[in-house]
Parts: C-alpha cells; sequence; structure tokens
C-alpha cells in the first residue's frame, strides 16, 4: 500500500510541476483533460472505462463528464482551459442547475 502511495504522490507532485511550467493558451478542454484531469482521477482511482462517462449531448451545459457510482451518477465535470476564469457566476449557476436537475446528491 505505502508503494502506492509513494507512486501517487510523486504523480501529483509532476502534474502541479507541470501545471506551473506550462503556456496556458496551448490548452484546449480535450488537452487539459488528457494532460491534467484524467490523470488526476486516476490517481483518485477513479476507472474512466466503467466509471466515467463522457457526455456529448449537455453540451449547452457545459457537462463534459459524469462520474458514476454502482451507476449512480454522483457528481458532474465541466472543462474548463487553464486559460479561462473559473469562477464565471453563470457557467456554475448552470452546472449546479443541471446537477440538482439530474437528482445529483450533494
Amino acid at each position: 500500500m505505502s508503494g502506492n502511495v509513494e507512486k501517487n504522490k510523486k504523480l501529483l507532485k509532476n502534474l502541479v510541476t507541470k501545471f506551473d511550467t506550462i503556456h496556458y493558451d496551448n490548452y484546449d478542454k480535450q488537452k487539459t483533460f488528457e494532460e491534467f484531469i484524467k490523470p488526476l482521477f486516476e490517481v483518485l482511482e477513479w476507472d474512466f472505462d466503467v466509471d466515467v462517462i463522457k457526455l456529448t449531448d449537455e453540451s449547452e451545459h457545459e457537462v463534459d463528464y459524469a462520474f458514476q457510482i454502482n451507476n449512480v451518477t454522483r457528481f458532474y465535470l465541466s472543462i474548463i482551459p487553464p486559460d479561462q476564469p473559473i469562477e464565471d457566476r453563470k457557467k456554475i449557476k448552470k452546472l449546479t442547475e443541471f446537477a440538482y436537475n439530474k437528482s445529483v446528491t450533494w
């Protein structure tokens, strides 16, 4: 177990270091997902083949992924590239309302 903890710490440290050195404008949603979001959630032991669903028909709500436990969605993820602010209250409200209307528990 401690081997996994040390490995995960190293992976997280590498992600933080990488994020601190990138040129933000070179990252779109897909590249942000592949290089930062997916590795982070894999360290947290989310299985992208089983527990994470890529959503395609929810674009008006800017929802990109549903994270599920036992086939029940527990939260939604909206990918925001690093060159964009995450404090956009309209986006936050849309995503929160979407999750609430889908009966995602908090």
